[in-house]
């Protein structure tokens, strides 16, 4: 339906309106009122007239010829909300059927039909077409700044605000006209209605579960429901720890950001006056809690009980280890995160102890709140602080650590647990002739005192059962075998760091070895030489009793032979080993 024209195209526009009139001079003035077509004339006022200077004669000659502007067919549109609709289309239903009773009129059902008709007509226009409402009223031209708003229904206009307006600069007249019109829109439920209150009273008659929902689909808010679920909203305290940004970020247009705001103080009884004043209860909710279940619940995070639990957060104070991307693998949305956050900020942070490092195994574990572990620590192997450092993550796996303890467990390692420069092993540098212990090179690190070199790997405890076993120099641990150490009793971690340091020592033995072939065993010419080359000098004398006169005599010599002249088992492992290697050889 097309609003009426004026019939004479002589001054079909504004300024040739104002040119036929000698009011061309004020051409400008009345465009900048808003004044786009001839229709728009017709509103401007005798004080707008004044404020563009326009003299008296002047005006009365501008009003007049206004006047003669013929009217607009305006719209008669019917605004009325869906519950007009929903009470026709009852009257309907109500009528007899013709099964039921034979003396229905015809024209009574024809006309309630003809109603509801009306109705769906006039609902459809109010509201699902807000744009054609603002062609109605020549205000099109503002449909992107309206869009921009987030006018979905013609109800929308009634929130719209002055400042809107101007920001989207409508000219005075058509700021007129849009109030004037958009106050005759009754808002959706009736005329003596508040959304905010409305919201509230139908989401909590709503069934536990569907509270947001209702009161997202009283707001109109209906399509924003699952980014809302999203960010965590589960129930309608919820809302108030949303911020104007979270709503900008899911994309909520001004003017439902408003409404959202503004309901939002009122969705429940007794809820706070910001997102700031609510977080501001969670803490002091949680500050008072004395359990990790108790202070998770304060925080209306009981929900994630079991998850926590799996992490390892065994007291309260454990909740200021626990990682963002701890949160992120259990899922945890963005208002339980800042809810989350707020409420670890105001936790006392653990107590520090200096010097740390000095104190026993159990005094350590103890500060880091892992004392339920010292049986397990000393099963490993543990002696002191420093021991700790050479703990594997499967060692802390089997003894069943938890996350937060082991990153507990591995930052104070960090500090604490570094061995000091004389315990060190031996350097990772690629030259082997440069690997060295405690800071020592190769050659001296060969001619330590087995004691000493026990004592820099810090298994110094162990010295007598390394004598037992043959040790008499450096160079011999890297005789003894796995099965050795377990039958010494040597703890894991103390034969993780025997076994790595006496790798190191074969290799710097064996290049030396290699520079001076005359310590081959093979290269031996005599029976004193070969002994030699074992380091079994001190047995010459056994072996010459038992008859031994040259090397071809060795390979007779029975293991008994070799106990009874007292030899150490690697005395008499070494021994063999070369007597077969020269079998070989032969």
């Amino acid at each position: 339906m097309e609003l009426s024209v004026v019939e004479s195209a002589s001054y079909a526009t504004p300024a040739e309106w104002l040119a036929v009139h000698r009011l061309q001079k004020f051409a400008e003035s009345v465009e900048r009122i808003g004044c786009l077509t001839l229709l728009d004339m017709k509103e401007v006022l005798d004080e707008d007239l004044g404020e563009m200077g326009m003299p008296p004669l002047q005006r009365r000659r501008f009003v007049a010829a206004a006047e003669k502007i013929p009217n607009p067919n305006e719209y008669k549109r019917s605004h009325a909300p869906a519950s007009a609709l929903l009470a026709k289309v009852g009257n309907l239903a109500a009528l007899p059927s013709e099964s039921a009773d034979k003396s229905y009129d015809m024209s009574v059902i024809q006309g309630a039909a003809d109603e509801v008709l009306s109705a769906t007509a006039n609902l459809q226009l109010s509201a699902t077409d807000p744009w054609q409402w603002l062609e109605d009223y020549r205000l099109g031209i503002f449909r992107v700044n309206f869009e921009g708003l987030g006018i979905r229904e013609i109800v929308d206009f009634t929130e719209v605000l002055d400042q809107d307006l101007m920001a989207m600069g409508m000219p005075l007249l058509q700021y007129r006209r849009f109030r004037k019109y958009a106050a005759d829109i009754p808002p959706a439920g009736g005329s003596s209605y508040r959304l905010d209150l409305y919201a509230a009273e139908t989401a909590a008659k709503a069934e536990a579960g569907t509270q947001v929902k209702a009161w997202l689909q009283c707001l109109r808010l209906a399509h924003f429901e699952e980014k809302f679920v999203s960010i965590g909203i589960r129930l309608l305290r919820d809302l108030r720890e949303i911020r104007e940004d979270d709503l900008v970020a899911m994309g909520m247009p001004l003017l439902q950001r408003r409404r959202f705001l503004m309901s939002s103080a009122v969705a429940t009884p007794k809820l706070p006056e910001s997102a700031e004043a609510a977080l501001a209860i969670i803490q002091n909710a949680s500050s008072v809690c004395t359990s990790v279940s108790e202070w998770l619940e304060a925080i209306l995070l009981d929900a994630w009980i079991p998850n926590f639990d799996a992490l390892g957060a065994v007291d309260i104070v454990d909740f200021k280890e626990v990682m963002r991307s701890d949160l992120e693998e259990m899922e945890l949305p963005m208002i339980q995160v800042r809810r989350y956050l707020a409420a670890v900020a105001i936790i006392p942070d653990p107590l520090e102890m200096p010097g740390r490092r000095w104190e026993t195994p159990i005094k350590w574990l103890e500060s880091l709140r892992l004392g339920s572990f010292e049986g397990c620590f000393n099963s490993l192997g543990v002696d002191r602080v420093v021991d700790f450092g050479e703990v594997l993550d499967v060692d802390l796996l089997e003894m069943n650590m938890s996350p937060i303890q082991r990153r507990r467990f591995r930052t104070a390692c960090a500090a604490d647990a570094q061995p000091t420069m004389e315990g060190e092993l031996l350097s990772l540098e690629t030259d082997t002739a440069t690997l060295s212990v405690g800071g020592l090179n190769g050659e001296d690190m060969l001619n330590l005192n087995p004691s000493r070199w026990l004592g820099l790997i810090r298994c110094e405890n162990f010295l007598k059962e390394f004598e037992e076993l043959g040790c008499e120099a450096v160079v011999d641990f890297a005789e003894v075998t796995d099965d050795d150490l377990t039958a010494m009793g040597l703890p894991l971690l103390q034969r993780r760091r025997f076994t790595l340091a006496a790798v190191r020592v074969e290799e710097v033995h064996l290049f030396h070895k290699d520079r001076d072939l005359t310590l081959s065993v093979a290269s031996a010419d005599s029976a004193f030489q070969l002994l030699k080359t074992l380091r079994l000098v001190g047995f010459i004398e056994a072996f010459q009793q038992l008859g031994v006169e040259d090397i071809p005599d060795f390979p007779e010599v029975l293991s008994e032979d070799l106990i009874e002249m007292g030899m150490k088992p690697l005395h008499r492992r070494r021994f063999q080993g070369a007597i077969s290697e020269l079998s070989l050889t032969s």
